[in-house]
């Protein structure tokens, strides 16, 4: 884990972050599994660390497809271009995010 991410500067601007974007996906609206994640890599770009341009919010699915289309591995510097052909790419293919499974349980007699 990053260690900035243990800092209260972070937690802060973190909330912050899904609060301003309603813990939405900004790829596909979905709700469930939201994080805020870094636009440009802070390994390569500390002094974007805590610049709240360089935030959004992204679900753990469309964060995976995003670093699997482009061949990215979490150690490579993306770049907002990036993102931005992703989100057309997304738009495209018209994708949808994916439902929770619900579980309904039956009465047994």
């Amino acid at each position: 884990m990053n260690k900035f991410k243990e800092t209260k500067k972070w937690q802060t601007l973190e909330k912050k972050v899904l609060n301003k974007n309603k813990n939405t996906c900004k790829i596909c609206g979905a709700t469930n599994t939201v994080t805020v994640d870094h636009i440009a890599d802070p390994k390569y770009h500390k002094q974007l660390i805590y610049k709240e341009t360089n935030l959004h919010t992204v679900c753990e699915r469309c964060k995976e497809a995003f670093h699997t289309k482009f061949k990215h591995s979490y150690r490579c510097k993306t770049t907002q271009k990036d993102w931005d052909r992703f989100i057309e790419l997304y738009k495209v293919l018209n994708l949808k995010p994916k439902k929770k499974k619900t579980v309904t349980k039956t009465k047994v007699k």
